[in-house]
């Protein structure tokens, strides 16, 4: 198995089945961090993924405004421009929705996170 960051099993005369491999081998151990993250650390990982999902908002945003502004000057049919500000409308809006989704949970989890014995009450 390959450890993160480690780069060395691959050189460019590698054949692309290696290639892919080795991308499977990146991509499940990136899996397992993500699940042993959300297990153990379950407020960092919804941080992480509210970042990651505002990030995609913005890129999404971002694509919106130059398929508005640039798709004319190339003379894309506007039913074509249309419909793909639509489509991109519709990532946004489940974007939105993931994002919403996060957030209830991280409200849930800060909502019953234990309490520590040791404090006094009313401490910070």
């Amino acid at each position: 198995m390959i450890s993160p960051g480690s780069f060395s099993s691959i050189d460019a005369s590698g054949s692309p089945e290696s290639y892919i491999r080795y991308l499977d081998e990146v991509e499940s151990i990136a899996y397992v961090d993500e699940i042993r993250e959300l297990t153990y650390r379950p407020l960092a990982g919804c941080r992480r993924r509210e970042a990651q999902l505002e990030h995609e908002m913005r890129a999404v945003r971002s694509t919106m405004r130059t398929a508005r502004a640039e798709l004319p000057a190339l003379k894309v049919a506007p039913q074509v421009i249309e419909q793909t500000i639509r489509l991109y409308a519709a990532e946004l809006s489940q974007l939105h929705h993931l994002s919403r989704g996060v957030r209830e949970v991280m409200r849930a989890l800060l909502d019953t996170k234990p309490t520590d014995p040791t404090r006094p009450e009313g401490s910070a």
